[in-house]
């Protein structure tokens, strides 16, 4: 135990010996007051006593913490004489923590208390960026602007069940569904903020609506294009003026797309050859591999032979470069036509047309990327569906839709007509032609042959012919 006149002048000379442990000097002035030295070369003042009968060795601070040599043993004869006195500074400096701790929590429970609803919604698209779309945090955002914009900056526990109730009544006057969606958007931001805050806002004020049964049970639409009209549908949307408004309405009828879903498309996406594209931006989030009958691929290689312009299938003039929302289009064709439908109702519209083909649910839930929200059906995952085995379901679903697209709707048009791909100025077009005449021109033919001595090749002959090439 080495011992020394701790000055200013004797405390730098205290250094580590080298002996890789934790030296200690102890005062000859003041009993009990030292300086240790660790193997580091720090240097920290200490006291040692002895406190209701257990010694106790008790860090006072860094050397560098304290002014003076002085100031530090002033603090340690006060120290001392506490340990003779029963007061252990140990414990002493533990319990002054846990108070500063607990005062600190107070003042940030209380700060959190006052967290607005605005910044809830923040934290919640910060944390869950990866998870939530750019669409969907919009939506959020729109709901809460347009009807909740005087909470935005209120604390959350300002938000009270009868104000719920009261503005729930209030926006249902403009329509049920924008109040259900506005306090199922304050709920799901509410149940985040409890989550992340560890429930300091108490119970969900929303919950009010469940227990008196207010929500509004709102019917799903069942709008679509019927198929006595799809010809109509079809003429009217042929002579609007943006060829890729039209091509992208054509494409939503075709697939069923989402209107989000298909407005990104890129060229990229398009593999010709195999005659399929992908969907990597989906509801779901899984890219999806679909099949390219014969009329979109007719229709996508006219346009990036003929209309290419940049990246995007669809381009458009936006901030985005492509297609957003094809409003105009829609509106033109409704005073064409007098038909009212929306880029959903084109996707309703397809899957009536794959029941009426009798498409096998799975085939028809893969082709519209339609993932069920119910019971879950255990077949679904012994079902493996391959853009091989969508490719013949989407050609016969092609194929009636041009046919719808022709007029021919019923069973005697088909034996009349035959719905067939032109190509004009303005892009692959569908027409209707006469059976008899096509039958007419074709036995001409044959005779015209035969009179000359040549040899009449038949489709099949025409195959093989290809295929060899």
């Amino acid at each position: 135990m080495a011992k020394i006149n701790l000055t200013e002048k004797t405390l730098p000379t205290i250094k580590a010996s080298g002996s890789g442990k934790q030296e200690n000097y102890f005062d000859t002035n003041q009993k009990g007051f030292g300086v240790y030295v660790t193997k580091t070369g720090r240097r920290y003042y200490f006291v040692k006593g002895v406190c209701m009968g257990r010694q106790v060795l008790f860090t006072m601070g860094e050397c560098s913490g304290f002014k003076m040599v002085k100031d530090a043993r002033t603090e340690a004869t006060g120290l001392l004489q506490g340990m003779r006195e029963g007061i252990n500074p140990q414990q002493e400096k533990e319990k002054r923590k846990q108070d500063d701790d607990a005062q600190r929590l107070a003042v940030l429970e209380d700060k959190k208390k006052d967290i607005t609803l605005m910044e809830v919604f923040r934290t919640m698209t910060e944390v869950r960026s990866g998870k939530l779309k750019p669409r969907t945090i919009s939506t959020y955002k729109q709901l809460l602007d347009i009807y909740l914009t005087d909470w935005c900056d209120l604390p959350m526990r300002n938000i009270t069940p009868d104000a719920v109730v009261t503005r729930f009544k209030s926006i249902s006057e403009k329509g049920k569904v924008a109040a259900n969606n506005t306090f199922r958007t304050l709920r799901l931001i509410w149940n985040f903020g409890n989550s992340y805050h560890e429930g300091i806002f108490g119970a969900n004020p929303v919950n009010r609506l469940s227990n008196l049964k207010i929500w509004h049970t709102v019917t799903a639409r069942d709008r679509e294009v019927p198929s006595h009209k799809m010809k109509e549908w079809y003429d009217a949307i042929m002579k609007w003026e943006s060829p890729a408004t039209r091509d992208y309405l054509l494409l939503l009828l075709f697939t069923g797309m989402r209107r989000n879903e298909a407005a990104p498309l890129q060229w990229k996406d398009i593999d010709f050859a195999q005659q399929t594209f992908k969907v990597k931006d989906t509801k779901n989030g899984k890219p999806l591999l679909l099949p390219l009958p014969s009329f979109l691929l007719a229709l996508l290689t006219y346009r990036h032979k003929h209309c290419y312009e940049n990246e995007y299938v669809f381009p458009g003039t936006g901030k985005s470069g492509h297609i957003v929302e094809p409003k105009r289009a829609i509106e033109f064709i409704k005073a064409q036509t007098g038909i009212v439908f929306s880029c959903h109702d084109l996707r309703r519209t397809l899957t009536s047309l794959c029941m009426d083909l009798l498409i096998h649910p799975f085939i028809m839930d893969a082709l519209i990327n339609h993932v069920s929200t119910g019971k879950k059906d255990i077949t679904r995952d012994y079902a493996i569906i391959t853009v091989e085995r969508m490719k013949q379901p989407a050609q016969m679903i092609s194929d009636r839709t041009m046919e719808l697209c022709a007029g021919i709707v019923t069973a005697d048009d088909r034996k009349k007509k035959l719905a067939l791909l032109d190509v004009t100025e303005q892009g692959i077009k569908i027409v209707s032609k006469d059976l008899e005449t096509i039958k007419s021109k074709k036995q001409r033919r044959k005779k015209q042959k035969k009179s000359q001595g040549g040899k009449v090749i038949s489709i099949q002959d025409h195959r093989q012919a290809l295929a060899a090439a």
